[in-house]
């Protein structure tokens, strides 16, 4: 039985498309430093990475946050109870307020810290 002759037309757009796929799933596993034998196993890989970057971003942000505290008014809050005293932050009912109220000091630090260097971190663990 003989190939249908539009295959052969449509065969290199397919190759094309299947190359640039590739290569858009080894940036993003690269960034993240997702492992894995092939294309496909690296994308998998990367979801879970970015995961761990995501929580790693919250942590150092956290840590900013204190430590500027700690900057501007000499108490070390490393003592302090660690968490919310009133549950998890999705337990506390104005926590979209209180959160609020930090937005510009937030953004200061997100505006002083590089990307790169909360992947970087994670990548040391």
């Amino acid at each position: 039985m003989l190939a249908d002759p539009f295959f052969f037309l449509f065969c290199p757009a397919l190759s094309a498309e299947n190359d640039r796929l590739k290569a858009a799933a080894n940036k993003i596993a690269d960034k993240v430093n997702a492992q894995g034998e092939t294309s496909e196993a690296r994308l998998d890989a990367a979801d879970g990475r970015i995961d761990q970057a995501v929580i790693q971003g919250v942590h150092l942000g956290a840590s900013l946050g204190l430590a500027a505290m700690t900057s501007r008014t000499n108490e070390d809050y490393s003592f302090r109870p660690v968490g919310f005293a009133g549950g998890r932050p999705d337990e506390i009912d104005d926590i979209d307020e209180r959160l609020e109220a930090y937005d510009d000091h937030a953004a200061a630090l997100a505006e002083s810290t590089n990307p790169q260097s909360v992947l970087n971190k994670l990548f040391e663990e």
